[in-house]
């Protein structure tokens, strides 16, 4: 099973303030000392254990990561290498178990934070004796996070998530918004403009000191600062080339505990622990293996999972799992070389209710028993195990999956083993004027993407036994979201099946309910219905503004959206992947849904 590479779709909705306070710094903290009206945080991470040291990590793909830059590179597959060759202010420890624990950023790069009580500034001290390694060595100050930042806007490129930090932070946006006429193509003119605008919400008043003033309280703003878009970057390296340039990517500058010494297109990475590397420095990386190798040339899945099956190779930077009669003999063997998690991916059905679709399915399903009626008519079990079964996939009821702060099971449609109840969505269906049934249009991908046409004919046949008649749509896989989901004006479905996945673990208001829920109609939406309710919006807007815990909040989220079903939660997914009998000191790094290449051992 190959992994979808790109994570969410990036067009984060231009809600108006996060959650605000100081207490989601927590989790970790060491001290929490009153600092002129601020609260101080400091942090220490337990030790894995004496696990042991040196030796060479070996990773297996077939192609090459779409972007070696940080400021452009949203990928899963980025994120998983740039854990060992980057560092931000803060960042998550990992955990052994599982993905939703690894949601709590606590202080890398930063020695301590401070956050004001009305949690719209935050200042970090940054660690003693931090640097770069790589093309250049020289100290780490506050002013490469601002040069960092600000190459986000850069028309040359395309950053995925930067609607995280022009939502948050103050003059960001009209940074961004004077960078859209510099010429593009020419690093002088980037260069030039960099140097002579500012961002106002960020002030360094010397090089060990950064402060971000926020356009309101944001309490996941330690989370938006943990993305490997905020790293920091050298501008006397990197304002010499043009975006994720060729030239760019052989001067890839590292701020973490390897540095990238060798790359070949297409073909290799290798990546070795910087000679002076102090994990007195570093509280979050080990650091046990001495050197990297990234072999990007493996010709199939099979191919990758039999050099890890033979131990030539200790890990897949790629695929998600071998094949499934492979999975279920390690599973019932409890083979250790397995690791299954929950990866807080929801997979759903999502209801055409935009006001420029006229079909009668559309207009059915504006009605919300016709929702209910698929919501029983589905066998939700049933399409689990077309997934393959409860190793891969779990059936849910709610929209909300587990990795989310607050998360309670909650399930108002739930039936026998989710098998459905045909009867119960024919009684729904004739109430709601459809004695003789209803005909929809459902959208898929062809060529079997993902098991897409398979799941297809599932909830065909499912929903077929409360006389909801399914007729089958194949689209180009690159066409699914962004000619037909996606587009306003497109109305050639009533159905179909996506799946999100947040960016980060826990307080996830902004990256997971705001994009699926919100109000957004406009060309890119991930809310692919059109779904307006006034009520639910009234009740995120209060989550994503409240201070303290925002648990209850987003439950009360949850619990809305599942009884009124703008989408019909199916499945909530796990990753599941395998790794060489030599790899030691697991830990799931939730940024890249993988393991934590930089706290892996592999005996020496």
């Amino acid at each position: 099973m190959r992994r979808s590479l790109a994570r969410t779709a990036g067009t984060m909705l231009a809600v108006g303030a996060l959650v605000s306070t100081a207490a989601a710094c927590g989790g970790g903290s060491s001290s929490n000392k009153n600092n002129g009206g601020a609260q101080t945080i400091g942090t220490q991470v337990q030790p894995q254990g004496n696990l042991p040291r040196g030796g060479t990590l070996k990773i297996v793909a077939q192609s090459d990561l779409t972007n070696l830059d940080t400021s452009q590179e949203y990928e899963v597959v980025g994120q998983y290498l740039y854990r060992a060759m980057t560092r931000q202010l803060v960042s998550t420890a990992g955990d052994p178990a599982s993905l939703p624990n690894d949601k709590t950023p606590v202080d890398d790069l930063a020695a301590s934070h401070t956050v004001t009580p009305d949690g719209k500034s935050y200042t970090f001290t940054l660690r003693d004796g931090v640097h770069f390694s790589g093309p250049t060595t020289r100290p780490i100050t506050s002013k490469d996070f601002t040069y960092a930042l600000k190459r986000l806007c850069d028309p040359n490129g395309t950053s995925g998530a930067i609607q995280y930090y022009t939502q948050t932070i103050a003059g960001f946006q009209q940074f961004c918004d004077g960078f859209k006429s510099v010429k593009t193509g020419d690093p002088a003119a980037v260069k030039t403009y960099i140097d002579g605008n500012q961002i106002s919400g960020i002030v360094t008043p010397d090089d060990k000191t950064i402060t971000f003033n926020l356009v309101a309280p944001a309490s996941d703003f330690l989370n938006i600062l943990a993305m490997a878009f905020a790293t920091p970057e050298p501008e006397e390296i990197l304002s010499k080339s043009l975006t994720d340039s060729p030239e760019m990517r052989q001067s890839f500058v590292s701020s973490g505990p390897y540095t990238l010494t060798s790359y070949v297109p297409d073909k290799s990475y290798t990546l070795k622990r910087i000679p002076d590397y102090d994990k007195a420095k570093d509280p979050l990386r080990e650091a046990y293996v001495d050197e990297v190798d990234v072999d990007l040339a493996v010709g199939s899945d099979d191919a990758e999972f039999q050099q890890i099956q033979a131990g030539s190779a200790d890990l897949s930077l790629d695929v998600t799992a071998p094949p499934l009669p492979t999975v279920r003999q390690l599973a019932q063997a409890n083979d250790p070389t397995l690791r299954v998690s929950p990866e807080g991916r929801l997979d759903y059905l999502t209801f055409n209710t935009k006001p420029t679709a006229t079909s009668e399915c559309a207009t059915a399903l504006r009605k919300p028993q016709v929702r209910q009626a698929f919501a029983y008519a589905v066998d939700k079990n049933h399409v689990a195990q077309v997934l393959g079964g409860n190793i891969i996939a779990k059936p849910t009821g709610q929209v909300a999956t587990a990795s989310i702060n607050g998360y309670t099971p909650y399930d108002p449609y739930s039936t026998p083993n989710s098998a459905g109840d045909p009867a119960k969505a024919k009684q729904l269906l004739s109430a709601a004027g459809y004695p003789n049934g209803l005909t929809c249009s459902y959208l898929f991908r062809n060529g079997n993407v993902s098991r897409s046409q398979d799941l297809a004919q599932a909830v065909q046949q499912d929903v077929a036994r409360a006389g909801i008649t399914l007729n089958l749509n194949g689209v180009p896989s690159k066409d699914f979201y962004g000619k037909h989901l996606q587009m306003p004006n497109v109305n050639d479905w009533d159905v179909a099946f996506p799946g999100w996945s947040p960016d980060w673990q826990g307080n996830a208001a902004r990256t997971f309910f705001a994009p699926l829920l919100l109000p957004n109609c406009t060309s890119g939406t991930v809310n692919y219905g059109c779904y307006d309710n006034p009520a639910l919006t009234g009740q995120i807007n209060a989550a994503l503004t409240a201070t303290g815990d925002t648990s209850s909040q987003l439950q009360q989220v949850d619990k809305t959206a599942t009884a009124d079903l703008p989408i019909l939660p199916m499945i909530q997914r796990n990753s599941v992947l395998v790794s060489s009998k030599r790899v030691q000191g697991w830990r799931w790094y939730a940024y890249a849904i993988n393991p934590d290449i930089a706290n892996i051992s592999v005996g020496g």
